[in-house]
């Protein structure tokens, strides 16, 4: 029986850590993913921008 507690306290344990390293993982995701929106949404600015500078330059070409 005093086998069976230790290893129980000892899975409980592993159980917890198992956890606590999930916990960290799924905010690594998160944060990640936040960093990916941001970086999409200013390569969706930056190609934006680009077409209407060109666009400018081509008018610009096309007035000479």
């Amino acid at each position: 029986m005093e086998e069976f507690n230790r290893e129980n306290q000892e899975l409980k344990r592993r159980l917890q850590e198992t956890g606590g390293k999930y916990e960290g993982s799924v905010r690594d995701n998160q944060a990640l993913a936040g960093q990916v929106r941001d970086a999409q949404e200013k390569l969706r600015l930056s190609a934006t921008e680009t077409s209407r500078l060109s666009n400018e330059l081509n008018d610009f070409k096309n007035r000479l």
